[in-house]
């Protein structure tokens, strides 16, 4: 991005410090979002008496964003500080690092943290979140209303290894494009070994690991 297209941003953001209403914890952030058609939506933090109903800046401009038809970006710059008073940089949090990863490319956007309009770093969202979980991950996996799905029963493996007490706990297995698996185990051990189809719906999930490592047999 060119250093006045940058300073435009840094510029939007700060002005939206005015606006942050952070009675509790008293600390401003302003964001500022550029779209890929040059539109710009701005946001500020809104804290709430509950805690958890409270907003950052940055998701607050995302959502604006969206809700208004936007749904591919280039860019967003944050600032925030003690009562507004810019002395640091502020990164998002990772909630807000998971929303940017829904909806924008971890390589090429950018996310501009900024002091003043000559004192920022830019980094690209992999930098902040390595290893994201976005929409592509989810790329190829099979629904558990589509394909893998048999007659209105869940096709279930089970996984080898486990100590003898906790007996044969039952899961479901899908594999993922990169070729390593998901299993989400059921809530509930079933006596009589493997091949069970259960209709129960499926809750909890696994570390990934390689098929080979994880289970043995085969989908009902």
């Amino acid at each position: 991005m060119e250093k006045e297209q940058i300073q435009s941003l840094i510029d939007a953001a700060i002005a939206m410090l005015d606006f942050a209403y952070v009675p509790y914890s008293h600390f401003k952030v302003g964001a500022a979002l550029l779209a890929e058609d040059g539109r710009v939506y701005t946001g500020c933090n809104i804290e709430n008496a509950a805690y958890g109903p409270s907003n950052c800046a940055e998701r607050t401009a995302f959502f604006k964003a969206v809700s208004e038809g936007a749904r591919q970006f280039r860019a967003i710059c944050i600032v925030g500080g003690p009562e507004g008073a810019l002395s640091d940089l502020t990164p998002p949090c990772g909630v807000c690092r998971q929303v940017m990863m829904e909806f924008c490319s971890p390589e090429a956007f950018e996310i501009i943290l900024a002091v003043s309009r000559d004192m920022y770093q830019v980094y690209t969202l992999k930098e902040l979140l390595p290893m994201g979980f976005g929409p592509g991950k989810r790329t190829g996996m099979q629904s558990l209303s589509g394909n893998f799905r048999k007659n209105g029963r869940f096709p279930v493996l089970w996984c080898t290894g486990m100590p003898p007490h906790m007996g044969k706990n039952m899961g479901l297995v899908w594999r993922r494009p990169e070729g390593s698996c998901a299993i989400r185990f059921l809530m509930k051990r079933l006596p009589g070994g493997a091949g069970h189809e259960l209709p129960w719906p499926i809750i909890g999930m696994t570390r990934r690991r390689p098929f080979s490592t994880i289970f043995s047999g085969e989908a009902a």
